[in-house]
């Protein structure tokens, strides 16, 4: 996303509109990525631009000792002048809530509504000392030396266990997180805050007195721990704020108070109607999404930490897939038909889908192989398969596939149990209506049809997520209802391992059983067998690595693969126990050792397994390269295929990135290429063009100048209708990406002069002359400016000499060819005065003085003619000198051995300066010089006649048959 260049403080754009902006302010420890949805989803329902901040010592924003509530509203205050127009509204969460409240009560002509989150005026609310905790731990953190990037998020989530259990708050403080190639950071001024959490952000006594008279609500959840909303907190907050609003509900509900203009009546006013995405800009997010993998790709360029810049990737690409799916399923409970926001986001999840897959790929060839283990695993399963792990990067490979399928199928249990006991079941034995045999090891019970029905749900729920990768959660959910027996049985498959076989007095607890062979052996059997239910089968079968009842569970490309990979990653590891384990073990079946089969093997095999129903995407072969580990492959893949959208061109653009980052020679520049040149053509002057250049330059400056010049300079033609102001800013973002401004701005003039319409030769040579160095262009603005005088624009062409001039036109060496274009803008120009002149000297007549006439009236009217005759004089010798100098500029212009127009151009100007120029003489009586323009115009010396047809040599014959008679009038007169 555009991050744009207000001081101090970092700001993402999300979304477009034509209401009143918003600003959102976050609360301690957290960043504007942390409004990223819901901010998308705001900017969409009310038609507003919402900017997200990072306050001070936070994310990406300055680091400063001046860091409290007064000079982060400062900070918002500039925001809002600069950004918003001087009126925004303003959303703050808890430490944000307080900014935003500095704000409004400290310059309540800039807030036009304000919305506060989780927090009120008074002193602390809550649980500062585990917040003060946080911060102690945060600044406190170390890593061991040698730790590899890939372990430093684990280990430092493990460390921040201590002071946080839960996993939400771990992974809120872990956004903090900045991993690089010295270690690690954390964005957030932690010693600051540590420091001044007390004394800067405990109270807003300091505007104490103040009240904002403007509509404000105050959001806080049911179960806050910081808001109580007590006679305290009622007084106060209505003392600051008159006209608050308190709303406890777990939803906020009150579209009216951002002036919707997008509602949810708006949609349902077309019901049954199909959605278009063009119905709103906002929609697509293309552009934030844009922004966004562009930013990601600037903060990583010169970072060693690939792995982090491609999991923001996923985040990124991961959210808005989210967000458009989230709509689309609102958009059909509003009636409407959503197929296209559908499809979209399904293609973006599953774009996001395949960069976790990229992710945990480079993780892995992240870690080191042990090529020699100090001592052999004979009598520890669990050494042994850590020791097959380190030996096979090939296994390690395949487990993070494993990882990521598991990943993807992510299943949130909702961790609440009841015991699964067959009530319903006893009450009927009881009754004596049934008579059935509940022991465990029965394989199949005839159940009452509800205890049946909890059972299947309970045992869906236990696969699903085991499949999602949570073994450990599904055995702690079957100890929590009462399922033991089922527990145990999937415990079976943990690796034995004994600390105290080869040493006796060795600390550690046993792990696993002894025989766990026999578990294995009598796992596999349960498999097999026809007459135990099938998810009870597949939920054994996943622990055991079995895939036969995985496959008749999947229902998709990604189960089926899961299966498949399930049941190799285990026999590999089996086999590997079997041949470095001492002593003899049970004999496994061979349908068990025959599902170790190559990688493409597996893969055809999950393809196989589908419907027609299944889409074929451009992701899921990109993925079936990164499983078989074919990243050269992969390379020279993506550039055969033909991106369909904006979305699909930025992904190969950005893939492509990371293979070459990665080493892969099999990639060129040619998917960035494409994605630029997608940029280029959908550029829009009305909607932000500055932000699509800004992309378009930074793309361009990874490819080669010729190709980048290009593109860029089309970008200048695409947006040449924006006023010389802004053009100057595009041309300013390509000098700062490092582009080459003179190959562009040429290009860019020369295209725009071949549509030969003359309407845009003005606009062209403004871009011309940006690149500050005009004699390296200068032919090419002679160029455009004769366009304009053929497209007889001569007006342009007087105001581009204009700038030419004050561009140092003059000063350049041999510039002939501009002198004569000023020659003839400048003959033009006189030929005009002339015609003006001459047709306002009409001959007045002469009054004749008859002898009836009485002296003084003689003397009165001679007097009079005296002075029509000096007039007439005047006006003669006044045409006479200006067709003297036209003639002399077109003989300047004609005899010249400059190249200035070509021979399309001549045909145009030759004609009409000569016909202009004989004109002039004719009408100043001056024939003899129109007949020597004729000589010149004939002569074989210089070859103009070549440049006259039929029309225009009429006129010149015509003129010059006139100047012959005219020239024997005179002499006769003589």
């Amino acid at each position: 996303m555009l991050r744009l260049p207000i001081r101090r403080l970092s700001y993402t754009k999300l979304g477009d509109g034509s209401g009143t902006p918003v600003i959102m302010c976050h609360g301690l420890l957290g960043n504007k990525n942390n409004f990223n949805n819901i901010g998308k989803m705001m900017s969409y329902l009310t038609d507003r631009p919402v900017i997200t901040m990072d306050m001070l010592n936070h994310g990406s924003a300055a680091w400063t000792e001046n860091g409290g509530y007064e000079f982060m509203a400062e900070e918002v205050k500039k925001a809002i002048d600069e950004l918003c127009g001087g009126k925004a509204v303003v959303l703050g969460h808890s430490m944000g809530g307080r900014v935003a409240m500095w704000t409004a009560l400290t310059s309540p002509e800039l807030v036009e509504n304000l919305m506060i989150v989780d927090v009120t005026a008074n002193n602390w609310v809550g649980s500062p000392l585990q917040i003060k905790g946080f911060l102690k731990h945060m600044k406190d953190a170390t890593i061991p030396e040698g730790l590899k990037r890939s372990e430093i998020r684990k280990h430092l989530d493990e460390y921040m266990t201590e002071v946080a259990p839960e996993v939400g708050i771990r992974n809120f403080l872990m956004t903090n997180l900045k991993i690089d190639k010295n270690g690690f950071r954390w964005k957030a001024n932690v010693e600051y805050l540590y420091q001044k959490l007390d004394s800067e952000y405990a109270s807003m006594e300091a505007v104490e007195g103040l009240e904002y008279l403007g509509d404000t609500i105050l959001i806080g959840g049911a179960n806050s721990d910081y808001i109580k909303w007590d006679e305290r907190d009622e007084d106060l907050m209505t003392e600051f704020f008159p006209f608050i609003e308190y709303d406890e509900s777990d939803t906020f509900e009150n579209p009216n108070f951002l002036s919707q203009t997008f509602s949810r009546e708006h949609l349902v006013s077309k019901p049954q109607e199909t959605f278009s995405v063009a119905e709103d800009r906002n929609v697509l997010n293309a552009e934030e999404l844009n922004d966004a993998f562009a930013g990601i790709y600037r903060d990583h360029a010169a970072s060693a930490c690939l792995d982090e810049e491609v999991k923001l990737y996923a985040d990124a690409s991961g959210q808005a897939g989210n967000m458009l799916h989230e709509l689309g399923r609102q958009l059909e409970n509003a009636g409407r038909k959503a197929y296209e926001i559908k499809n979209l986001s399904s293609e973006i999840i599953e774009e996001a889908a395949t960069w976790r897959l990229l992710q945990g790929i480079i993780q892995n060839k992240d870690s080191e192989e042990m090529e020699n283990f100090a001592e052999t695993a004979m009598y520890s399963e669990r050494d042994a398969k850590a020791n097959c792990y380190r030996a096979h990067p090939e296994l390690r490979h395949l487990r993070a596939v494993l990882d990521w399928l598991e990943h993807s199928a992510k299943f949130e249990d909702n961790h609440f149990t009841n015991r699964i006991t067959p009530d319903n079941t006893f009450h009927q034995v009881k009754l004596g209506k049934i008579d059935v045999d509940l022991n465990p090891d029965v394989a199949k019970k005839d159940l009452h049809v509800l205890d049946q029905q909890a059972l299947t749900k309970f045992n869906t729920d236990i696969f699903r997520m085991i499949r999602s990768g949570d073994l450990t959660g599904a055995i702690e959910k079957c100890l929590n209802s009462g399922q033991a027996f089922k527990a145990a049985i999937m415990e079976g498959a943990t690796m034995y391992h004994n600390p105290k076989i080869e040493d006796e007095h060795a600390e550690g607890e046993i792990e696993g059983v002894e025989m766990r062979d026999i578990w294995k052996k009598s796992a596999l059997a349960f498999c097999e067998s026809p007459q135990i239910p099938l998810i009870e089968r597949g939920i054994i079968g996943a622990v055991c690595g079995f895939s036969e009842p995985l496959l008749q569970l999947a229902k998709s490309w990604e189960d089926r693969l899961w299966a498949l990979l399930t049941a190799a990653i285990d026999v590999i590891i089996e086999q590997s126990i079997t041949e470095s384990m001492m002593g003899a073990r049970e004999t496994l079946p061979d349908s068990f050792w025959k599902q170790n089969q190559p990688v493409e093997n597996l893969l055809q095999k999950a393809a196989a397994g589908g419907n027609s129903q299944e889409k074929k995407t451009i992701f899921r072969k990109i993925q079936e390269f990164l499983i078989l580990d074919d990243l050269e492959g992969l390379g020279s893949h993506i550039e055969t295929i033909d991106a369909k959208n904006k979305h699909q061109a930025r992904f190969l653009a950005h893939l492509s990135t990371v293979l070459q980052s990665v080493g892969v020679g099999s990639v060129t520049t040619a998917c960035i290429e494409n994605y630029s040149r997608m940029l280029v053509s959908s550029v829009d002057p009305d909607c932000r063009p500055h932000e699509d250049a800004l992309l378009v330059a930074h793309y361009c400056r990874l490819l080669d100048e010729e190709s980048a010049s290009g593109l860029y300079s089309q970008l200048l033609v695409n947006l040449s209708c924006m006023n010389q102001i802004h053009r100057q800013k595009l041309i300013d973002l390509a000098n700062e990406a490092g582009l080459c401004i003179s190959s562009i701005t040429k290009q860019a003039a020369v295209s725009m002069q071949q549509t030969k319409s003359g309407e845009t030769d003005l606009d062209a040579l403004e871009i011309l002359l940006a690149n500050k160095d005009l004699s390296s262009s200068f032919n090419i603005a002679c160029s455009l400016i004769k366009n304009m005088i053929v497209m007889k624009n001569d007006e342009a062409a007087r105001i581009a000499v204009k700038k030419m001039e004050d561009a140092g036109a003059n000063e350049i060496k041999k510039n002939e060819p501009f002198v004569a274009i000023r020659a003839h803008l400048e003959a033009m120009d006189m030929f005009s005065k002339w015609s003006r002149l001459f047709n306002n000297s009409t001959p007045e007549e002469i009054q004749e003085i008859t002898s009836g006439l009485t002296f003084v009236q003689r003397v009165t009217i001679e007097s009079r003619n005296e002075q029509k005759r000096s007039d007439m004089l005047k006006s003669a010798r006044e045409l006479q000198s200006l067709a003297t100098r036209i003639d002399e500029k077109v003989v300047q212009i004609l005899t010249t051995n400059a190249e200035w127009f070509d021979n399309d151009a001549k045909a145009v100007i030759i004609p009409l300066l000569v016909v202009a120029s004989m004109k002039a003489q004719l009408g100043s009586n001056l024939p003899e010089k129109a007949i020597k323009t004729v000589n010149m115009l004939m002569s074989s010396k210089y070859g103009l006649f070549n440049f006259l047809n039929t029309q225009t040599a009429r006129s010149v014959l015509d003129l010059a048959a006139e100047a012959n008679s005219m020239i024997l009038v005179n002499e006769n007169k003589h």
